[in-house]
């Protein structure tokens, strides 16, 4: 049975080997596989490193996403992993108390912003952005 399943198991695999169509796993492979595929942002975990790098290690990232959007969760969850162990806060508003929301953040303990599938607001523009649908705008003067 074993003998069975080695041969038909290479029949299989082999072509692929040879023509070297199986990717092989990075550091990033899974985290930029849903940056591709929710997002369509290559590359999107090292970019994120890449602005994180930018932003005061020891203050808190705020996601911004608006009410009822299906990827939002899964995507602040995305952002909160690659973010480990800065401490990323992620609400849900819509764009009317997008400006008192903002109001209330803590800026002192707030590294960056994160609008998700949002416009952002004037006075938050300057920044990073990533696809057509993420905006990341730092709070302090970006190192």
């Amino acid at each position: 049975m074993l003998a069975a399943y080695v041969a038909f198991g290479c029949r299989g695999v082999w072509p692929e080997l040879h023509r070297e169509t199986i990717l092989s796993p990075g550091r990033y492979s899974s985290t930029d596989a849903y940056f591709s595929a929710l997002l369509n942002i290559p590359g999107g975990s090292e970019r994120w490193a890449a602005v994180q790098e930018k932003l005061p290690k020891d203050k808190s990232v705020v996601f911004l996403c608006p009410e009822g959007n299906p990827h939002c969760d899964f995507v602040s969850k995305l952002f909160s992993y690659l973010s480990w162990p800065r401490d990323v806060k992620m609400y849900d508003i819509n764009q009317k108390n997008l400006g008192s929301r903002l109001a209330t953040l803590d800026r002192p303990s707030t590294a960056a912003v994160v609008f998700f599938d949002i416009s952002p607001p004037p006075g938050y523009t300057r920044g990073w952005l990533m696809g057509k649908r993420l905006m990341i705008v730092p709070l302090q003067e970006a190192q």
